[in-house]
């Protein structure tokens, strides 16, 4: 069972954060990094241009004074103003010069100054150049100069300042006196001044005078200390517009600080392009998304779509159902999705050949098995059969060992009789009688040991029949477990071929991989016990091959017995019809006793020949049994081995059964 997946778990979601990584941040770095940029390089220009209009507005100022100091210089050289001053005529000076405060635009006080530093006359009520003038320093600028402005403080306020050495118009007769015109600055000065150059400007006095071209210009001073002397930059928000802030001091006619001045240069371009760069950066984002968007679908449509259906068909493989399809319109595709689709298809199509090919595999190596487990029960049954009569033969061996010796033993006795012959010719009758009625019983004697040699010859015959039986079965048993090492070898393929299969499949081929290397391993171990049960039957087929030709040479020796047994039986019945005739032929006693003495001394050494094939027979009728045990020992480890070949393979088709083809 497929365990439920994270939300990152799933592809369409990773790849939705590969665009975002991929497209948005490189397209967010560098519209970040070019508006980085664009602002510095703005506000480098915007912050010059601020400075620049800084320093005009300094000039501007500075403007004021020399457009003051042109008025006083024209009119501080006239003639008749210095005849005046000689003359101490201050109606002409009053009607002429002090005048000037209502003619002359923006002339808001005179005086005419002495080098002494006394005024003379003046107007406009300034208390710093009425009775004695308060900054003596512009004395000692004009006399060095002739002609000098500047702003300087007083107590109507700031005041643009220029004075001017009173004399002819040809510059070649100096009075000691110098004329002082004076403008005292407003608000409408600042307002014409940020109107010229564009900006909001304001001036702040030494006793806290404010002056500005308008309020917002006013208020930058706040109420900090005093500006450095020197120009400073900074941005700064004027009604939620972007300004560039010039803030300097400005010096006194006299060359000292003076004043502080502050101007606030709108910062359009730098408002425009950073309020374009955002407009553009939300187009960009907005493209950025739909092209994201419209990527996703595509990828979705093309790729994440049939991948789905891919673990959707591999999951349904892995559970063992293997009668599910992949699309056509899928498998029709010339692409990589196309190609693992067909790829995926044939795996499937192998995987039935082989689910197919496991299960005849499996059953035929069932029946092999079962009918190997019949065989090996025939097989065990024919061992004991073999055990039996080997058995029996051992008994009759050892019946025919004992009458060997009873044989012997009147074979001797009939020999020590012959020998009395000679001696005892006067009681030939009474020897003869008795001869004749020992011969009856050893002609018996011999007559029941030719019926138990011909038994033992039968029954070692029936032996030798079963050996060529038990040899055949087991020829066959070698032959079932050589087809069951083919199956298993062929098994050991198919698992093979079903692990690289597996392995071709990725991930998704797992589970199948597990089912392949069990089948993998239960080939092998049915290998490994085919082997061993071929190894056990050759061990078997090696005793049965001895026993059978253990068995053969005792039937050979048997049967060898039993004609020389059935030989003596014969010359037993001869010498009792030459015992019976021995009356007749009394005359040819000596003859007949000497020959039948010989034939008695040969019997003797066919009888000892005789119970010593016997005793043989006996000893290797008992191997023989003892070997027909072990040999059904083997076969039954045979029949266990192929009751645990037929469990394995009982599970292997249990394991190939999950599989629906």
């Amino acid at each position: 069972m497929v365990s439920r997946r994270r939300f990152w778990g799933y592809l369409r979601i990773q790849v939705l954060v590969i665009l975002l990584v991929v497209l948005i941040l490189p397209l967010g770095c560098v519209g970040w990094f070019y508006y980085q940029t664009l602002s510095g390089d703005l506000g480098k220009i915007e912050k010059s241009h601020a400075l620049e209009v800084g320093d005009s507005a300094s000039r501007l100022i500075e403007q004021l004074g020399e457009q003051l100091s042109g008025t006083a210089i024209t009119n501080a050289k006239w003639a008749d103003y210095v005849t005046a001053i000689r003359s101490g005529d201050m109606d002409w000076i009053e009607e002429n010069v002090n005048a000037s405060v209502d003619i002359i635009p923006h002339v808001n006080f005179t005086a005419t100054v002495g080098f002494d530093g006394s005024v003379l006359t003046q107007s406009g009520d300034v208390p710093e150049f009425s009775g004695k003038l308060k900054e003596l320093s512009i004395v000692d600028k004009v006399k060095k100069l002739t002609d000098t402005y500047g702003l300087m403080q007083t107590s109507k306020g700031l005041a643009i300042v220029a004075a001017s050495q009173i004399m002819n118009e040809e510059g070649t007769d100096k009075s000691d006196h110098f004329l002082v015109f004076g403008r005292l600055l407003d608000d409408d000065a600042m307002k014409g001044i940020g109107v010229i150059l564009n900006a909001k400007i304001g001036i702040r006095g030494a006793n806290d005078q404010r002056l500005g071209s308008d309020q917002q210009a006013i208020g930058l001073f706040g109420t900090g200390a005093g500006f450095p002397e020197s120009q400073s930059f900074e941005e700064g928000k004027i009604d939620n517009n972007s300004y560039g802030i010039v803030k300097s001091g400005f010096p006194s006619l006299t060359g000292n600080r003076i004043a502080d001045i502050v101007v606030a240069v709108p910062a359009e371009a730098s408002g425009k392009v950073k309020e374009e760069m955002v407009r553009i950066s939300l187009i960009a984002g907005a493209l950025a998304i739909l092209l994201i968007a419209l990527i996703a679908v595509i990828v979705r449509i093309r790729i994440i779509v049939p991948l789905v259906g891919f673990d959707r068909f591999l999951r349904e493989v892995a559970s063992g159902r293997l009668t599910d399809k992949l699309p056509e319109k899928v498998m029709r595709r010339g692409d990589e999705i196309g190609s693992i689709a067909q790829s995926l298809a044939g795996m499937v199509d192998q995987l039935k050949t082989l689910v197919s090919g496991i299960r005849e595999t499996a059953a035929a190596t069932s029946s092999a098995a079962a009918q190997l487990t019949g065989e090996a029960d025939s097989a065990a049954d024919g061992a004991n059969r073999i055990a039996e009569s080997m058995r029996e033969v051992a008994a009759g061996a050892d019946s025919q060992a004992q009458g060997m010796k009873r044989g012997a033993e009147v074979t001797r006795e009939i020999q020590q009789g012959m020998t009395t012959i000679a001696d005892r010719t006067s009681s030939v009758a009474a020897v003869s009688e008795q001869a004749t009625i020992r011969a009856v019983e050893g002609n018996e004697t011999v007559k029941q040991a030719v019926d138990k040699i011909e038994t033992i010859a039968a029954a070692a015959g029936l032996s030798v029949e079963d050996a060529l039986s038990l040899h055949v079965k087991s020829e066959q048993i070698g032959r079932m477990v050589e087809a069951i090492s083919g199956i298993a070898y062929r098994t050991n393929l198919l698992a093979l071929n079903a692990n690289i299969e597996a392995s071709r499949a990725g991930e998704h081929g797992k589970g199948f991989a597990v089912v392949a290397g069990e089948v993998r391993k239960l080939a092998l171990q049915s290998d490994v016990t085919a082997q061993d049960i071929r190894n056990e039957v050759e061990e078997i087929q090696a005793l049965i091959e001895k026993v059978k030709t253990r068995i053969e040479n005792g039937y050979r020796e048997t049967q060898g017995g039993a004609a020389i047994v059935r030989e003596a039986g014969g010359v037993f019945e001869n010498i009792s019809n030459g015992i019976k005739d021995m009356e007749a032929e009394l005359r040819e006693i000596a003859a007949a006793g000497q020959e039948i003495e010989a034939q008695v001394e040969e019997l003797s050494a066919l009888v000892a020949q005789t119970e010593a094939i016997s005793e043989s027979s006996a000893e290797r009728s008992q191997e023989v049994a003892d070997i027909s045990d072990t040999q059904m020992g083997s076969v039954r480890m045979v029949a266990d081995a192929m009751v645990r070949l037929s469990g394995r393979i009982r599970e292997l088709e249990q394991a190939v059964n999950k599989f629906k083809l």
